[in-house]
């Protein structure tokens, strides 16, 4: 990453490393516009750097209109000093974050009294205050790893539902998909039974390449409402079992006092908050939600939770063929550690091995692990044992859905224990085909088509994208012929223009997920 390094500022860069176990820092730096003058003072500085993990790199500057000058002109600041404490995210190297966003993306801009927060690595960049005018110079002060020690008389104290070691799953962190959604209703893939707005496990399975909604649960268990809450969502892939800290940030949410008199988190209250989500890849990853420990919290120990996100359909769309998924061990030790890879909750007729059953890991290291699943059911061979039969029938009870867990587990103090795991939800489907045909009218489409085979009960979602790029979404569900018909959709009616129209079959039945090549329509 050479954007801001160039040879002649390598000199006005200062660079500072976190890490889990890196002391703690309360450090502040006069951090100096730049203008004419290409080397700043002696005790000032151009740009402050972050490096947070392997891929993940915060830069700090100051940015000002200068006089006389080209650059910068129109940096959107309204202060008498026309200028601003710049904070960047830049993702490096080979990404560890499944996400469509910018690798280089502004994390915050912010003036004297306010602060940007990487909440996980109780990292704060704050503005003390200005020290001169012209250039300006804004003197930043930066701190992590401050230790927050519980206060067993706080009256608030901040909780997010952990991971259990029995899925890996958490119930206060799941995903809401575009594609499942049926205009206003909110539908869930996974979801409690008769509620389908209730997510269980994931929620959704994400749409990649399409904005979705990451919603964390942030509760307050004491008794004193509170505000001023700092909530920061990550996103890593491929997915941990462990966590050594290399997680790229996405966004932080700030919870201010709601109208100067109302918390935004009452006593013994929550709030659900929503952090947008482009992934790149259908590939497993994993998410991470933490809020900032504060003075006079009860515990800061409760303060952030996991959650896999993990839902294939098996290879291919042959329900036999094996599922691939590449995973790192990522040890939160600081020591040299040897973690065993175990498999569970494998049902009758469903098979999964991995191709290390240990793994030797350097202190906060990876070890990069890769696990195939796959089943007996509908496969051209039939080694299903007797005792899974039916006993007059002779078919095979091989479900169609696994919750394969993938577990780490070490020594530690005599003790044998888990250092984390994943859940890998998978569905053998049926491969499937969509012939279908659009027509426009006067200020309308006329959608309909069929999946071949003919399949009942399919979800359909059909995405039409306006020339500027803004999606609309249509649903419908396959009827006994395997069939759907959106003519009479109100959502059909069109303005005038050019729309790129495309079909997709939904998960969450026994269709595999596909989509239709993309067609153009002009609406007249």
């Amino acid at each position: 990453m050479q954007v801001y390094e160039t040879s002649g500022l390598n000199r006005n860069i200062v660079t500072e490393v976190w890490s889990p176990t890196a002391p703690t820092l309360n450090q502040t730096y006069d951090i100096v516009a730049h203008d004419a003058a290409e080397d700043a003072t002696a005790g000032r500085i151009h740009i402050l750097k972050l490096e947070v993990s392997s891929g993940l790199k915060y830069y700090v500057e100051v940015r000002q209109k200068p006089t006389g000058l080209i650059f910068d002109q129109n940096i959107a600041v309204s202060n008498a000093d026309d200028g601003i404490v710049l904070v960047t995210r830049v993702l490096e190297g080979t990404s560890i974050a499944n996400t469509m966003e910018r690798p280089i993306m502004v994390f915050g801009a912010i003036d004297v009294g306010e602060q940007v927060v990487d909440a996980a690595r109780g990292l704060t960049i704050r503005v003390d205050q200005i020290v001169q005018h012209r250039p300006l110079v804004y003197r930043v002060r930066v701190t992590w790893n401050q230790p927050i020690a519980g206060d067993p008389d706080g009256q608030f104290d901040f909780a997010i539902t952990p991971w259990t070691t029995d899925n890996w799953e958490t119930v206060d962190i799941w995903v809401d998909s575009p594609r499942n959604n049926s205009g206003s209703t909110i539908v869930y893939e996974n979801h409690e039974d008769g509620d389908t707005g209730k997510p269980v496990l994931n929620g959704d399975r994400p749409w990649v390449g399409r904005v979705n909604q990451i919603h964390a649960r942030i509760r307050n268990t004491g008794p004193m409402s509170v505000n001023d809450v700092y909530v920061t969502f990550y996103v890593n892939s491929p997915p941990g079992i462990g966590d050594n800290g290399d997680w790229a940030t996405l966004e932080t949410k700030h919870i201010p006092v709601l109208d100067g008199r109302d918390p935004a988190i009452p006593g013994s209250g929550e709030m659900i908050l929503g952090c947008d989500w482009k992934p790149k890849v259908g590939e497993h990853t994993c998410i991470k939600v933490a809020i900032k420990a504060r003075d006079g919290e009860v515990s800061a120990d409760n303060n952030f939770a996991q959650e896999n996100v993990f839902s294939f359909d098996s290879a291919g769309a042959s329900s036999h063929e094996p599922v691939r998924l590449k995973t790192m061990v990522r040890s939160p030790f600081s020591i040299w550690r040897k973690v065993d890879a175990l498999v569970r909750g494998l049902p009758p007729g469903w098979h999964a091995v991995v191709n290390h059953a240990w793994v030797w890991t350097a202190p906060k290291g990876s070890h990069e692990l890769e696990v195939v699943m796959w089943t007996d059911l509908n496969a051209p061979y039939d080694f299903t044992p007797a005792y899974i039969r039916h006993k007059h029938k002779g078919e095979q009870e091989i479900p169609p859905r696994a919750l394969i867990k993938v577990d780490g587990w070490t020594t530690f103090d005599h003790r044998y224990l888990p250092i984390g795991g994943i859940l890998a939800d998978v569905k053998a489907t049926r491969k499937v085909d969509i012939e279908w045909s659009v027509d426009t009218g006067s200020e309308q489409i006329f959608l309909s088509g069929c999946l071949r085979p003919g399949l009942a009960g399919v979800p359909v979602t059909v995405e039409i994208t306006d020339a500027r790029g803004k999606p609309r979404h249509l649903h419908a569900v396959t009827d006994q012929r395997g069939c759907f018909d959106l003519s009479k959709d109100e959502n059909t009616r069109l303005p005038t223009g050019e729309f790129t129209v495309q079909v997709f079959t939904t998960a969450g039945s026994e269709a595999a997920e596909i989509e239709s090549e993309p067609r153009k329509v002009v609406v007249r």
